[in-house]
């Protein structure tokens, strides 16, 4: 464990418990980026979130006649994957649960991440062109 993670993880706590499911690299990097007015900022954070954020978001979403692709980490420790299976909310979503990833599967596994993103934006960005 490099001096950051060490210093990192007492200071995030247990909410920040899914540290440990990041990739090394990528922990080593976010741990040596935190200096002490950023450390502070995380701890307030993460204390003044109320446990239910977002919660009230579901009947808004819900009105949206949207396409979605939700990609989500199933070794997630930190938002479990059962919730993903919540589609309520998304009538139109796309679920992709990657088995070996976990809260950041855009780190665990880009090219996998990118491979679903790529054709999902080509296919509802693209401009659409009416024949005459």
């Amino acid at each position: 464990m490099t001096a950051g993670e060490r210093i990192a993880r007492p200071l995030l706590g247990p909410t920040l418990w899914y540290f440990d499911t990041l990739p090394r690299h990528s922990r080593r990097e976010l741990a040596a980026g935190f200096d002490r007015g950023q450390r502070g900022a995380l701890r307030r954070m993460y204390r003044t979130v109320p446990v239910n954020v977002g919660h009230d978001l579901a009947p808004r979403l819900a009105a949206l006649d949207r396409p979605a692709l939700v990609i989500w980490g199933a070794r997630d420790r930190f938002v479990p994957p059962a919730l993903a299976d919540q589609r309520t909310a998304f009538p139109h979503a796309r679920v992709e649960l990657l088995p070996g990833s976990g809260h950041y599967p855009h780190l665990d596994d880009p090219t996998t991440v990118a491979a679903l993103v790529t054709p999902f934006l080509r296919d509802h960005l693209a401009p659409r062109t009416t024949t005459s």
